[in-house]
C-alpha cells in the first residue's frame, strides 16, 4: 500500500499538514518528464520514512491545485518542499535524487524526536470514562400515574366487593320469577309454584280430604322456609281461617 496520499483539496492538504511534525510535499504535472523519472525514488523514501503523526509524504498535482502552488510559490516541476505545521523547512527545485535523499532522512530524524501530533480526525470531544452519564428517562410521572391508576382499580374493586353483598338479601326475597306464574309471595321459585298448586286445588276441590291435604301441604312448606312460621302459616293464602 502506498505512503503517499494524494492531495485532493486545500482543507485535506491543510489537516496533514498540521497533523505531522513534518510533511514532504511533491508539486508535479502529468505533462512533466522529471517528475515521472524521480517519482520511484520518492515513492521508496515514502514507503521508508512514513510515520502516522511524525513525517507524512503528499502529492499536489501543480495543475489541478493552483492555489496551493502559488501560496508556496512553486515555479519548477519537479519541486519538492520539506513542511512543518508552521513553516518550511527545505525547498528542493529540479529532479534531485540525491538532495531529495538527503533532505527526507534529516527529516524523519527530526520527526523521530518531535512528538508525534493528533490527527484532527480524533479531536472531537467523545465520552471519556468517568462522565456523568446523560439522565435517564424521567419515569417518576409515570410511575406516579401508574400507582393512581392501580390504587383507583384497586378502590373500584372494593367498592364493588362491598356493594356486592348489599344486593344479596334481595336474593332471599320472594320478589323473583316463580316457577309457573308471578308474584311476590314468601318462598319464590319452586315453593311459590307448589302455593299456587296447593291453592289450585283448594279452589277446584269441595272440601273433604283433598282440600285439607292441599292446605297441609301449603302450610308446611310455607312455615318450613320462613323466618316467622306462625306469622307466615296465619297470612298464608290457604290459611283455614282466611277461606
Amino acid at each position: 500500500m502506498s505512503k503517499i496520499t494524494p492531495i485532493t483539496s486545500a482543507a485535506q492538504f491543510n489537516t496533514i499538514l498540521s497533523s505531522h511534525a513534518y510533511t514532504v510535499v511533491d508539486f508535479y504535472a502529468d505533462w512533466c518528464g522529471p517528475c515521472k523519472a524521480i517519482a520511484p525514488i520518492y515513492a521508496a523514501l515514502a514507503t521508508a520514512h512514513a510515520s502516522p503523526g511524525r513525517l507524512a509524504f503528499v502529492k499536489v498535482d501543480v495543475d489541478a491545485h493552483q492555489g496551493i502552488a502559488r501560496q508556496y510559490g512553486v515555479s519548477a516541476m519537479p519541486t519538492f518542499l520539506i513542511l512543518t505545521p508552521t513553516s518550511t523547512v527545505t525547498t528542493i527545485r529540479g529532479a534531485d535524487a540525491a538532495g531529495l535523499r538527503a533532505a527526507v532522512s534529516r527529516a524523519a530524524t527530526a520527526a523521530a524526536n518531535a512528538p508525534a501530533r493528533a490527527s484532527t480526525v480524533f479531536q472531537t470531544k467523545g465520552y471519556v470514562l468517568g462522565d456523568a452519564p446523560s439522565a435517564p428517562p424521567n419515569t417518576t410521572a409515570a410511575s406516579n400515574t401508574s400507582n393512581s391508576n392501580t390504587k383507583a382499580s384497586g378502590s373500584a374493586s372494593a367498592s364493588s366487593s362491598t356493594a356486592a353483598p348489599k344486593a344479596a338479601p334481595a336474593a332471599r326475597g320472594g320478589g323473583g320469577q316463580r316457577l309457573g306464574g308471578t308474584g311476590t309471595g314468601t318462598g319464590g321459585g319452586l315453593l311459590g309454584g307448589l302455593g299456587e298448586w296447593a291453592w289450585s286445588v283448594t279452589r277446584r276441590g269441595q272440601g273433604g280430604m283433598l282440600d285439607t291435604a292441599a292446605r297441609f301441604v301449603g302450610l308446611y312448606f310455607a312455615s318450613l322456609f320462613s323466618f316467622d312460621a306462625g306469622k307466615s302459616a296465619e297470612a298464608s293464602v290457604w290459611n283455614v281461617k282466611r277461606r
